[in-house]
């Protein structure tokens, strides 16, 4: 055995031996000449080191057949089938295959990849790239951090930004560059870059500190600064250069960051190990949550005010509507404007009439043993809902649209502001379900804001301590014996409704009465637009009278909220001793007087102050005497006309809601905003209209929005205005289970009452189609709305003793002294940063402050609601 020679290429003296002639024909082939054997004859070469030739020789075969077939490539186009697809520049959203179909036997293969299929695969995919143009590339590699800027990229929510005009780098740029790195050192700067290259080949020899990564190190020593002694110490040739080259602009701590920086760069390109900074900076993009898609810059701006008052255009929709509804009330109760009936649509007209006269369906959920009071009974509540609505879709087949699947959820003030609290309590949890992503958005709903709304008109007009003074409400209430009426709106708000509209109704009517020269209401109008033979006339030329009629009536009885309205001040002028009246806008404090002397248009300007007492002013030689006209206050006069603003607001509500307008029922809450202002500064529902229209017309999408505001209405029967709030339709069904309940008696037990709840919907509907066979007719107990006919005509009587549309100066009410003729008599600057604060909380679910009046929502007050 040990008198074997050693094998020639390893030099190991194996049991296994192979003979010079078996590899004869492999040496040639690898060497690719003629060898003579007989130099080499007592050779052996091991098995191992055989296999390593014929390895050898395959791998320089399949390079050179790659090689060749790259020029190919190169010189020649491209065909379909050497690419799976080419990718253009607004076609390329497939990634080029990144494996050729050659090789994917590799791919399937559980056995370990041979070096040189890996090899050959590499020169294939090299050889594909190099053939598309660089601006064609679909894609970049997964695993690449780009940091682009975002301005390659068109969205519409990223900023415009200026385009810089980058030279293309030429071959011959790339040789020079080429060339300057790689030429020997100039005999300039020769000694200096020597010394800085030995100190820093030998700082490779040492230890370090940015070889010494440990954590601690990291998140306790200040690695900047000691980088800067280690170069004084090590290197400070390189520390000097660099300190001179960025000079003295920048703070020390800026310059310090950076030099240490640059040293750990460089220290990183001669060591991999120094990785000290290279870690740090890793950190601090970790946690500053950078990631590999392009960086673009989204356009976030605050809601403007302007979307929560109503523009010109929804003020426009508004009065168009409300000519509408006061036309109706005008043909029903007076003869001589029947001629209107031919001219006024059944329905008011809006984008969304064919899907709302559509039939809902309506389910109604089990009843839930949790007080909503609490976060704790909240959170149960929201479970509940999100267990439902994965039971159900899973079941439906739709477990695909839990992922995006958003409901909204509305209620009350109180059901709005605990849920999207006790949602922000599980923002921290890890799945979508347990965060209550599914539930999305939380708004108010259009009964319950009604109801406060009249609760807050309620409140303001009808004071029950006084009813002696005439006209008002609690005056009137006692003429027409509505004891019902006692101001506790959600137990009987059917009938403070019905009253606030009847008494509406008569104040309009005396209007018209006496703006149309009429005795009563059976009277003929007269009108200067009203010609004699107006019953003649066809529809266009009645379209145009009534039109040109109710907007002089809109005119003068409606009193839109303008955040600009100019304010104005009524003056006496005495001018060579003629009296003259007119009126002055005021700026600053300052009276604007406009004045025509001789053909001469001429402005003058008198400080309020002095307008006061009364002033002398001097114009062009003419003496005027200029005195402001305190006028007197009609408390009567002015209560009127603020009641009848709240009163529109009710009017226009209950058509919106009945017709399903969308619209329109947005432009009545921005409506109603400063109405809730005015009864308090902490109004809850100020807040709410607030956070409606921030939702639907600015956070949410136009998709959801609509669906939204769509899910605020359902029309149980189908049918054009036959629509009704959701939530008082959930009242009614609310009082379906109660009467249920009560009926179990003595077996009241938390299981038989959500026994009974779920089975309340089959329980009515049989009893619905035994009724409807048996031909039953539904008797109620009880009124629940009195005619309002003769009650109308007993207050329209009434009334005109009263005249209340002459103003009568000091006529005063005891209850009601100095009430404004406007309801918006409040500071707007207040208003206004009240409405930009409330918005700015809203957008961050901050809480809310609570209401003066300490109105709360009680469930256990029973509602007179209706169908």
């Amino acid at each position: 055995m040990s008198d074997r020679p050693p094998c020639l290429c390893c030099g190991l003296r194996k049991i296994k031996k192979s003979e010079l002639d078996n590899i004869k024909s492999n040496l040639q082939l690898l060497f690719e000449n003629t060898i003579d054997f007989r130099l080499i004859s007592n050779t052996v070469i091991c098995d191992h080191c055989v296999n390593i030739v014929k390895t050898f020789k395959n791998i320089k075969e399949k390079l050179s057949h790659a090689i060749l077939k790259s020029e190919n490539v190169n010189n020649e186009p491209t065909t379909n089938d050497q690419l799976i697809k080419t990718p253009t520049a607004k076609n390329s959203k497939k990634r080029l295959a990144s494996t050729p179909a050659s090789e994917l036997r590799f791919r399937l293969t559980p056995k370990r990849e041979p070096v040189i299929s890996s090899l050959v695969r590499s020169f294939e995919k090299l050889n594909t790239h190099t053939s598309l143009n660089v601006k064609e590339r679909s894609g970049v590699s997964r695993r690449r951090i780009d940091f682009d800027n975002g301005h390659d990229h068109d969205h519409s929510y990223t900023k415009g930004s200026p385009s810089y005009d980058i030279r293309q780098i030429s071959d011959q740029d790339s040789n020079q560059i080429e060339a300057l790195l790689c030429q020997n050192l100039d005999s300039e700067y020769d000694s200096i870059c020597k010394e800085i290259s030995k100190q820093l080949s030998e700082l490779g020899n040492t230890k370090s500190l940015l070889l010494k990564n440990d954590i601690g190190r990291l998140q306790n020593s200040d690695m900047f600064s000691a980088c800067i002694l280690e170069m004084n110490t090590h290197c400070p040739a390189l520390l000097q250069v660099l300190v001179h080259s960025l000079g003295k602009h920048e703070s020390i701590e800026k310059r310090v960051a950076t030099i240490a920086t640059i040293y750990g760069m460089i220290l990183h390109s001669r060591n991999v190990r120094a990785s000290c900074i290279q870690k740090i900076f890793s950190a601090l993009l970790i946690g500053c949550h950078a990631d590999n898609k392009p960086i673009v810059h989204h356009d976030s701006p605050e809601p403007s005010l302007e979307i929560f008052l109503p523009n010109e255009a929804e003020i426009l929709v508004y009065k168009n509507s409300l000519k509408i509804l006061l036309g109706r009330i005008l043909v029903e109760y007076m003869p001589g404007f029947q001629w209107m009936k031919k001219v006024l649509p059944d329905h008011i007209d809006h984008p969304h009439k064919e899907e709302m006269k559509r039939k809902s369906v309506v389910h109604m959920l089990p009843l839930s043993l949790n007080n909503e009071c609490s976060y704790d009974g909240c959170v149960r509540i929201m479970d509940g809902y999100i267990e439902m609505i994965n039971r159900w879709y899973r079941k439906a087949g739709r477990a695909a649209e839990l992922d995006t699947l958003q409901i909204p959820v509305g209620g009350d003030q109180l059901t709005r502001v605990r849920f999207q609290g006790a949602k922000t309590l599980r923002a921290g949890a890890h799945t979508k379900q347990e965060r209550f992503d599914q539930l999305y958005p939380m708004v108010i709903e259009l009964f319950h804001t009604l109801q406060d709304f009249l609760e807050k008109l309620t409140k303001r007009f009808l004071k029950l301590g006084n009813s002696r003074d005439q006209g008002t409400l609690a005056n009137l209430k006692i003429l027409i014996q509505r004891s019902n009426v006692n101001g506790k709106v959600k137990s009987r708000f059917k009938a403070h409704e019905d009253f606030v509209l009847t008494v509406g109704h008569s104040y309009f009517l005396d209007y018209v009465m006496k703006k149309f020269d009429m005795k009563d209401l059976d009277d003929t109008p007269t009108h200067k637009l009203l010609p004699e033979n107006i019953k003649q006339l066809h529809a266009p030329s009645k379209q145009k009278i009534f039109d040109a009629i109710m907007e002089e009536v809109i005119a003068e009885i409606y009193i839109p909220y303008e955040t600009q309205a100019p304010k104005k001040v009524d003056l006496k002028l005495l001018i060579a001793y003629q009296a003259y009246q007119c009126s002055a806008s005021l700026d600053n404090n300052t009276a604007v007087v406009p004045l025509s002397i001789n053909g001469r248009q001429t402005i003058i300007q008198v400080p309020v102050p002095r307008l006061q007492e009364g002033c002398i002013i001097n114009v062009n030689g003419i003496t005027i005497f200029i005195q402001e006209v305190k006028k007197g206050h009609d408390d009567l006069f002015n209560y009127v006309h603020n009641f009848l603003q709240w009163y529109f607001i009710i009017l226009q509500m209950e058509d919106a809601i009945h017709e399903g307008d969308m619209v329109r029922t947005n432009v009545i809450i921005k409506t109603m905003i400063p109405f809730f202002f005015s009864h308090s500064v902490l109004s809850k529902y100020f807040t709410e209209c607030i956070d409606f229209n921030l939702k639907t017309e600015f956070t949410l999408p136009p998709h959801v929005a609509a669906e939204v505001r769509a899910a605020s209405f359902v029309n149980v029967h189908g049918g054009i205005g036959k629509n009704k709030a959701a939530d008082m339709h959930k009242e009614n069904d609310v009082k379906l289970v109660k009467d249920l309940i009560k009926g179990l008696g003595a077996n009241k037990t938390e299981k038989s009452i959500i026994a009974m709840s779920k089975a309340a919907p089959v329980i009515n509907d049989v009893t619905t189609n035994f009724d409807k066979m048996l031909k039953l007719n539904d008797f109620k107990t009880k009124h629940k709305k009195r005619s309002s006919e003769e009650d109308i005509r007993t207050l329209v009587k009434k009334l005109k003793d009263l005249d209340l549309w002459n103003f009568h100066e000091n006529r005063t009410l005891t209850l009601f002294t100095g009430i404004g003729q406007s309801p918006f008599n409040f500071n707007t600057d207040v208003f206004l940063r009240n409405m930009k604060s409330t918005i700015f909380r809203l957008q961050r679910d901050l809480p809310c402050e609570s209401d003066d009046d300490n109105n709360h929502d009680d469930d256990d007050e029973e509602s007179d609601m209706e169908d």
